[in-house]
């Protein structure tokens, strides 16, 4: 049925745009085949936490997808089956109106933020580490240039890092819990006589607690929050680092300690706010880290007792 149209600010509408079914699935297939930017993946959680809140919908995050179709983005479930979105400008406001054979609360659609970004992602992507019968963590990256820049010595990028991890429900036993994640990058060694300053506004600024409530934890650098940005649902102690010395590389570790106590998703990241020569494009090795921690274990858990921990760099593993 059709969802009740949602308002939301807009830069630069047309009067009024018809995205087909065809033109939705093609923009899907991209999705798909792309990483998700920090704007997706900031809509994705807003839809995970309304639906779920407001309708009582409990997505996973592999059952969502974001699909950016320019003037707006729709959020909703991977099979979702749209017969046509109308997107029509009133002032300031973009009106996004969506038909889909779907109940409310199913779907999302906003348009854009008003405030122009200050920064544009230059590239990202992602890795995944899976420890076999016990839970796997997603681990992102991606690297963005400030927009608009007029100093004539330096451009100015953004790095942003983020890890979910999510352990699996296991039959007859307590179900695993993420104790520890770990995120680090690290410039190439091309890439060191490049880099020149830190800037003041990385995120976050210190080490923090998480609360572990459901409202996720959102950082974000850039106008309005639509530069980069990320939510993840913080819990226990981050401990975060800089590089004095080498402007660009950071590192944030989330550790429950000896008692963990919070179960479920838990999630950390953060974003590196520095300054390269004029002309010069960093690049960065990601290193990642997840440790998964039962009270109970059967015997087949394997050697090192009630801790598993699975670590790689620049790229997918499985243990």
């Amino acid at each position: 049925m059709p969802m009740a149209p949602t308002s939301a600010a807009a830069e630069a509408v047309p009067a009024e745009t018809v995205i087909s079914a065809e033109d939705y699935d093609r923009a899907k297939a991209k999705a798909a085949s792309t990483p998700d930017t920090s704007a997706e993946r900031r809509i994705e959680a807003q839809f995970l936490e309304d639906a779920a809140v407001d309708h009582g919908n409990t997505y996973t995050r592999a059952e969502v997808e974001v699909v950016d179709l320019g003037p707006a983005f729709i959020a909703g479930p991977v099979d979702l089956d749209v017969k046509e979105i109308v997107i029509a400008e009133s002032g300031d406001d973009a009106t996004v109106e969506v038909a889909a054979d779907l109940n409310p609360g199913t779907i999302d659609a906003q348009a854009p933020s008003s405030g122009s970004a200050e920064y544009a992602t230059v590239a990202g992507g992602s890795y995944r580490i899976v420890v076999k019968g016990v839970g796997d963590a997603i681990f992102t990256w991606e690297k963005a240039k400030r927009k608009d820049e007029k100093d004539k010595q330096k451009d100015y990028w953004a790095y942003a890092r983020e890890a979910n991890g999510e352990p699996y429900a296991v039959k007859n036993w307590p179900n695993p819990r993420v104790s520890n994640l770990y995120i680090r990058n690290y410039p190439t060694q091309s890439t060191y006589s490049k880099l020149r300053t830190w800037e003041a506004n990385s995120q976050p600024a210190a080490d923090f607690k998480g609360d572990c409530n459901e409202s996720p934890m959102t950082i974000s650098l850039g106008a309005g929050g639509a530069g980069v940005e990320m939510s993840f649902r913080d819990c226990a102690s981050n401990d975060v680092s800089r590089n004095s010395s080498v402007p660009g590389e950071m590192r944030i570790e989330m550790d429950q300690g000896s008692f963990v106590l919070q179960a479920g998703n838990i999630g950390t990241g953060y974003i590196a706010s520095f300054s390269t020569k004029q002309g010069e494009v960093p690049y960065f090795n990601d290193q990642q880290r997840v440790t998964f921690r039962k009270y109970a274990v059967p015997a087949a858990w394997g050697p090192g007792g009630p801790s598993q921990t699975c670590e790689h760099t620049n790229g997918n593993r499985t243990c």
